[in-house]
């Protein structure tokens, strides 16, 4: 039995996370972490859902030091935390909000309003502990439940840290919730691991992003999703010196990203990855086509599928985008395998369309969908989009100058905004739900 500690930081002086009002140390942090623990309610699974970083970060720790098993919804929805509470009934939850989104045993936190103090103990974990099930997004369906060990993710955390070469002078902003893969490991496991700090809170709006930019002297990294970035180049802010930018979650075209090197005059680099198998690539996207391998990461190609093996993962999980490998280091990525359409005899991609769609001047937001009714078999494409300068004709125009007349969107929808989570993504129950509205209008 392997025992890992809970944190790998020697120097309990230094600030691990930065709020609008308070700079708490690692002892600080360690001191609220053990009693929160104790008084966790009686449960093997914690529903952890805490939406201030610093608050999810204590509780993440208290849980572990506890023994408990995290469980980590991709959003507070209370139709999602109902389901998984309807799966795992021996559950509490841990909130820092006042509202109530599950009927599990519920204790409310507040950093600021805990007890106060700094310890230099530091517990060891056994590294096979289930510390969390991470579940994916729900973008094509139900969430599902990823297990993710305590030893594991210790290692995946490291191989992050060796790609970025992140140390004590380094600032980590960011506009992706803790419970998401991608904000977990940079922003709550990367900040255990190593000695970075960390926003505590979860800015929104381009000036709340700002602000948490600017609290620390150290040159931010902003840690950030295709959504986040667009809005603010489009922002018109005056922003701090940055050490760089990183995106996820969603593909981010070579324009998109010229643009926000511009903005920030900091270099963006996007890290490729999923919720089973973690973060795995990553490439210099104005520069670069294609994506590097982490350091000990391979992928297996088979006749109608691409795993990935590596050490830090207990199986190999089976990545859901078509992938072309160009050595055993590089590969370029496609969009999805769910996502490819086929019409008329003739193929394309929603990821490319949905590129294309909003990389027209007066698109703020955009996405293709296939109807799922067919006409004599002849599929056809909605576009719901995000356009208030825009008509649809214009919107469509457009379009026919890039893409091939069979899959132009038949009709275009105008709405206010489209039902995108913390991570930018569109549940597929969200978008049938829009989409049925739209349709019987």
């Amino acid at each position: 039995m392997t025992q890992l500690p809970l944190i790998a930081r020697d120097n309990f002086d230094q600030i691990w996370v930065y709020t609008d009002e308070d700079q708490l140390t690692v002892g600080e942090i360690l001191y609220r972490a053990r009693t929160l623990s104790q008084q966790l309610p009686d449960h093997p699974y914690c529903l952890l859902l805490c939406e201030q970083r610093v608050n999810f970060i204590i509780g993440f720790l208290a849980a572990l030091w506890r023994g408990r098993t995290v469980l980590l919804p991709p959003n507070r929805s209370p139709e999602v935390t109902q389901s998984l509470v309807a799966d795992y009934p021996d559950s509490c939850c841990l909130t820092d909000a006042d509202d109530n989104v599950c009927d599990a045993e519920t204790l409310f936190y507040d950093y600021a309003t805990a007890a106060q103090g700094s310890i230099t103990e530091i517990p060891l974990i056994d590294s096979t502990q289930l510390a969390c099930l991470v579940f994916t997004s729900g973008s094509t369906g139900k969430p599902a439940a990823n297990a993710k060990f305590w030893g594991d993710l210790v290692q995946g955390a490291g191989l992050l840290q060796r790609r970025y070469g992140f140390n004590e002078e380094d600032y980590l902003v960011a506009t992706v919730p803790a419970q998401h893969m991608y904000g977990l490991e940079t922003t709550v496991l990367l900040p255990m691991m190593h000695p970075v700090s960390v926003y505590g809170g979860m800015p929104f709006f381009p000036e709340d992003i700002r602000r948490a930019l600017s609290l620390s002297s150290k040159p931010a990294t902003l840690i950030t999703t295709p959504l986040h970035l667009r809005v603010c180049v489009q922002a018109g802010l005056a922003w701090p010196q940055l050490h760089q930018l990183i995106s996820a979650t969603a593909p981010l075209s070579r324009d998109d990203a010229a643009r926000a090197e511009r903005e920030f005059g900091a270099g963006l680099r996007e890290i490729y990855g999923s919720t089973e198998s973690g973060a795995i690539a990553s490439r210099n996207t104005v520069d670069e086509q294609s994506w590097a391998l982490y350091d000990d990461v391979k992928l297996i190609f088979d006749e109608d599928s691409v795993g990935v093996l590596a050490r830090h993962l207990p199986h190999m999980p089976i990545l859901a985008d078509r992938i072309e490998a160009l050595d055993d280091e590089h590969f370029l990525m496609y969009g999805r395998t769910s996502d490819m359409i086929k019409i008329a005899g003739k193929r394309a991609s929603l990821a490319d369309l949905n590129l294309r769609l909003n990389s027209i001047p007066g698109v703020e937001d955009g996405i293709f969908i296939q109807a799922e009714a067919q006409l004599e078999g002849v599929s056809r494409l909605f576009a719901v989009i995000v356009a208030p300068e825009l008509s649809q004709a214009d919107v469509i125009n457009a379009l026919r100058q890039q893409i091939d007349p069979v899959f132009l969107p038949r009709p275009v929808f105008k709405v206010d905004t489209l039902p995108r989570n913390e991570t930018g993504k569109l549940p597929h129950s969200e978008m049938m739900k829009l989409l049925g509205k739209l349709t019987d209008q």
